[in-house]
Formats: structure tokens, C-alpha cells, sequence
């Protein structure tokens, strides 16, 4: 039986969807917000993180990638893109992944034409490039202000209100 590499990005997108959610209604100004001018704004990073979801798994599964629009360039649109996303992952058929660790795989990063095992695919390229675009929706989102931590990113960290790994300013 074959591990299923869509797996690793459903829980990851669940969470991206709920911090989605929290930004649109906290900090709905934050749509173009960027953490250097030269950077993608929040909503591109979402829709870039979220789009590497399936970047990632179809090739392994020997599929094209669908196409995917925003349906608006809203809050509502970018929302509904990561939630088609996750649905367009739960659909693919686990049997399609047989023999995905060793499958090569041509995609381009950047300007450059590169190939990889699947299992490096997935472990070196695609993964590293979803968590980087989520960080920076993240990291754009605490800039800004808006009051979340690890538990708003990973889903599963718990801690007490108001606690600090640095404790009080002094």
C-alpha cells in the first residue's frame, strides 16, 4: 500500500483556511499587505501556499494540474480557492500514487528546469515552498497586529491566554 502524499497538506490547508477567516474578519485591510515591497502581498501567498498543494500532489499521482482561479479577488474568493483545493486533494485516488516516491518528476522552480524523485519532490521542493508562502501570510498577518501564535498556525499547540516565551517587557 502506498502512502498517500495528499495527506500532508490537508490538516496544513485547514489551517490556512481558518487564519484566512480570522484575517478577513479581524484585519480585512491586510489583503495587500506585504512584509517588504518586493515581496508577494498576503493574498498571493495564501493563493500561492495553498496552489502548491496541488502543484505538489497531482504530478505524483500522474495527473495534470487543475486549473484553479480566484473566483473574485476578495477575502470570499481566496477562501473558497483553498477550500477547493483541499477538495480537489481528498478527491484524488490513493491507487494513483502507487510508486510516487520514485517517480521522476520535471517542474520548474523559478527559471530553472529541475528534476526529482517524487520523494524528494515532495520533501525538499514542494513542501518547503507551501510552509514558506503560509509563513508569510503569517508573518504579514503578526506584523500587522493581529494577535494570533503557533496554535492559529499548526492546529495543535494549546497555551493559557496571555502567555509569552519571553514573558513581560521590562
Amino acid at each position: 500500500m502506498s502512502v498517500n502524499p495528499a495527506l500532508s497538506f490537508l490538516h496544513p490547508l485547514q489551517q490556512l483556511e481558518k487564519l484566512l477567516l480570522r484575517i478577513a474578519a479581524e484585519r480585512p485591510a491586510l489583503w495587500a499587505a506585504q512584509l517588504a515591497p518586493d515581496m508577494l502581498p498576503l493574498w498571493q501567498q495564501g493563493r500561492t501556499a495553498a496552489g502548491f498543494s496541488l502543484r505538489a500532489c497531482y504530478p505524483l499521482a500522474q495527473l495534470d494540474i487543475p486549473p484553479i482561479a480566484l473566483v473574485s479577488d476578495d477575502w470570499g474568493g481566496l477562501i473558497q480557492f483553498v477550500q477547493q483545493c483541499r477538495q480537489q486533494l481528498q478527491a484524488l485516488a490513493p491507487a494513483g500514487f502507487a510508486g510516487w516516491q520514485q517517480r521522476p518528476i520535471e517542474f520548474e522552480a523559478g527559471f530553472a528546469r529541475q528534476q526529482l524523485t517524487g520523494q524528494d519532490y515532495l520533501q525538499l521542493y514542494a513542501l518547503p515552498n507551501f510552509y514558506f508562502h503560509f509563513s508569510m501570510l503569517y508573518a504579514i498577518a503578526r506584523q500587522h497586529g493581529l494577535a494570533i501564535g503557533k496554535a492559529d498556525f499548526d492546529g495543535w499547540h494549546q497555551y493559557p491566554a496571555g502567555f509569552s516565551w519571553v514573558g513581560p517587557a521590562s
